[in-house]
């Protein structure tokens, strides 16, 4: 599941950090689990490009968004609409600011970047693993 070092969209490289050649924390990999479970019990809203092009190398979904999957090109989905979240997606206490985190890996042969939010204890716990 982990992978090698490789270039990220700019518009998730200049604003997140990339978790590449990572081993997961227990809970992320709870967060990756669930997030196929859902998809193989519920389906997955993929990008027009994803659809049209079911080998697309690369996908992008989100923790906070856990139904949409998109490429480089369809970021907008996971744009937040009114007031930014400040919610950590592992604790789930609020801060005024959070670590926007990318976790680069594999799922059934495509390259998946996977966002997420954490506050900085939270970031220094899964960092640290």
């Amino acid at each position: 599941m982990v992978t090698q070092a490789r270039s990220v969209p700019p518009d998730l490289g200049d604003k997140h950090r990339i978790l590449n050649n990572h081993e997961p924390s227990w809970w992320l990999r709870l967060q990756l689990d669930a997030l196929v479970a859902g998809w193989e019990a519920n389906g997955v809203r993929a990008c027009k490009d994803i659809r049209r092009n079911p080998g697309h190398d690369v996908g992008v979904t989100a923790l906070y968004r856990r139904d949409a999957l998109a490429c480089s090109d369809c970021l907008d989905v996971f744009r937040l609409k009114g007031s930014p979240d400040h919610e950590c997606d592992r604790c789930h206490e609020q801060f005024d600011t959070l670590a926007g985190v990318v976790y680069d890996t594999h799922l059934e042969g495509m390259r998946l970047l996977v966002m997420f939010g954490l506050c900085p204890g939270c970031e220094a716990k899964e960092i640290s693993q």
